[in-house]
């Protein structure tokens, strides 16, 4: 089925039934042994229950009439995938956090098996780091995914019968992965994205242009925490995407879907040995591959720092009873940085607010702190002194 995103309301009953039909005549002993593993306290039922949380019937159709069956946390990012398609949409979708959730496999999936079918000539790149392991794991992931399609993979194209193809890119260094840039996609898909930086990323991005009706270019990534480009990564997508749970102001172009070992329970039903591999690890390299944990980086000065230990909502008010006071790291070509606290009568100290300030006179710098104080109703006169 090759419908239109603007048509997956209006999906032929007659025609999803075949689908359906189809499944289930195919390959039924592999899909059962895939869903006992995927959704072990309810099979079929759970994840028929899962699919109607996160996505539409023709979509799930694309998926399983290639006898592909995804997992919950998937099925989340193939909805946001899908969400594209909304003239309000997001366009860039990522997929991060330890390692072993399946990330590799659903964006492909999800280009090769709905983007591709839906969109008949759609060019996708599909951007991954090279190397002897990341070839036979390419192989193995197109093999699972393509089986049983009419997909050819010829000249490192993957080609569809209706002429959509995923161009399969290759880089050792950043200056290999800009090769691609300037040329035209309508979809780009970058595996270990924290390996880029910004601007390469940046740059790749620019290639995404489409003169297909009623497609949205888009980027799909999936990494792990730690890598050159962590910082730049965990603040475009990990931070926008708690900023969007929290309520705040984000950026709705980007949407991140989180996900640990725990997430892919087909690994661990027929590879158990896997998770204890990662538990083996140990230091930021356990944090970041086991857990999934953005707050740690190599070398970080406070290891011990927990996003959802360490994050509370934001204090309005400060207590007439509590203790605060100002600490400043000065700077002028680096950051000047002058941040308030205040301690409770338990003893627990919250940072409670900050100003940052690059290349600015000491006069406007010392404006600010009057202006910060000001909005919890406090003078400099109240303060012991800054630290």
């Amino acid at each position: 089925m090759a419908l239109s995103p603007l048509a997956i309301d209006q999906l032929d009953a007659e025609a999803w039934e075949r689908a359906k039909r189809e499944i289930e005549q195919a390959d039924s002993a592999t899909g059962d042994a895939v869903l006992a593993c995927a959704y072990p306290d309810g099979g079929r039922g759970a994840y028929e229950a899962a699919k109607a949380t996160y996505i539409v019937n023709d979509h799930a159709a694309n998926f399983e009439r290639a006898r592909v069956i995804l997992q919950p946390k998937q099925l989340e990012f193939a909805a946001a995938a899908r969400s594209c398609d909304l003239p309000n949409g997001p366009n860039e979708i990522g997929f991060g956090g330890a390692r072993g959730p399946g990330k590799s496999f659903v964006v492909f999936a999800q280009a090769a098996l709905d983007d591709c079918q839906r969109f008949p000539g759609l060019k996708v790149l599909y951007l991954r780091k090279i190397g002897k392991k990341a070839k036979e794991q390419l192989e193995d992931l197109i093999r699972a995914v393509l089986r049983h399609t009419g997909a050819e993979y010829v000249n490192s194209e993957v080609r569809f019968p209706n002429k959509s193809k995923i161009v399969i890119g290759h880089f050792n260094t950043e200056k290999e992965a800009l090769n691609y840039a300037g040329l035209e996609y309508d979809l780009i898909i970058i595996e270990e994205t924290t390996q880029l930086s910004e601007k390469a990323y940046k740059a790749l991005r620019l290639s995404l242009r489409t003169s297909k009706p009623g497609w949205r270019p888009r980027l799909y990534n999936t990494t792990n925490p730690l890598g050159p480009g962590h910082l730049w990564y965990k603040k475009r997508f990990v931070d926008n995407e708690r900023k969007r749970s929290r309520g705040e102001s984000y950026e709705d172009k980007r949407r991140f879907i989180f996900a640990t070992v725990e997430d892919n329970r087909v690994l661990i039903a027929l590879n158990p040995e896997y998770l204890a591999q990662l538990e083996d690890l140990t230091g930021a390299p356990l944090r970041a591959y086991r857990y999934g944990d953005w707050d740690i980086s190599a070398g970080a000065y406070f290891t011990t720092w927990d996003y959802d230990t360490h994050v509370i909502d934001p204090i309005d008010e400060i207590p007439d009873n509590w203790d605060v006071w100002l600490s400043m790291d000065y700077g002028f070509n680096h950051w000047n940085v002058v941040q308030l606290h205040a301690q409770d009568g338990d003893g627990v100290i919250y940072t409670v607010d900050e100003i940052m300030h690059r290349k600015t006179p000491v006069e406007t710098i010392a404006a600010d702190i009057h202006a910060l104080l000001a909005r919890y109703g406090l003078a400099a006169d109240d303060l012991p002194g800054v630290l």
